[in-house]
C-alpha cells in the first residue's frame, strides 16, 4: 500500500493521479523520469517524479519505507511530499516543485559561487539530513 496523500493548496482538496497533468521534462536518471505538472482543481505548479515498481520485493519494501518517510517529512529543507500512486506498474510521487533549478544548472548559469553562499546553502542541506536522520 502507498501512504496516504496530503491536501494541496489550501481548502484541503483530495489529490488523485488523474488530477495531474504532466507537461514539461524536468530530468531523468536510472531510477524514472521527473516531469513538471499541474494540479487541475488548484493550478499548483509540481514535479511529478516516476519510477518503475520494482517485482523484487525487497526493493518494493524499500521503496513503500522510503515514500512513507518522505510523506511524513515537515521541515523547511527537505521537499514536500503531496501524495504517491501506483499506476501501470509505476510508483508516481507528487512532490513540491523548485522552480530555482539544480544546483548543477545554476552553477552552469553564475560559474563560481562564493564562498559564503556555499556556507549557507551546506548549512539547509545538513539541516535537511539532520531532520531526515532523527
Amino acid at each position: 500500500m502507498i501512504p496516504g496523500n496530503k491536501p494541496l493548496g489550501g481548502g484541503g482538496v483530495e489529490v488523485k493521479i488523474s488530477d495531474f497533468i504532466a507537461y514539461e521534462m524536468l530530468g531523468q536518471g536510472a531510477g524514472g523520469v521527473v516531469k513538471k505538472a499541474i494540479h487541475r482543481p488548484t493550478k499548483k505548479i509540481i514535479a511529478l517524479k516516476e519510477i518503475p515498481f520494482q517485482q523484487d520485493e525487497k526493493l518494493r519494501k524499500q521503496i513503500l519505507i522510503e515514500l512513507k518517510t518522505l510523506h511524513d517529512c515537515n521541515h523547511p529543507n527537505v521537499l514536500k511530499s503531496y501524495g504517491a500512486f501506483e499506476r501501470e506498474g509505476k510508483v508516481n510521487i507528487a512532490l513540491e516543485f523548485m522552480d530555482g533549478g539544480s544546483l548543477a544548472h545554476i552553477l552552469k548559469q553564475v560559474g563560481q559561487i562564493s564562498e559564503p553562499i556555499i556556507g549557507l546553502i551546506t548549512v539547509q542541506i545538513l539541516q535537511g539530513l539532520a531532520y531526515l536522520h532523527k
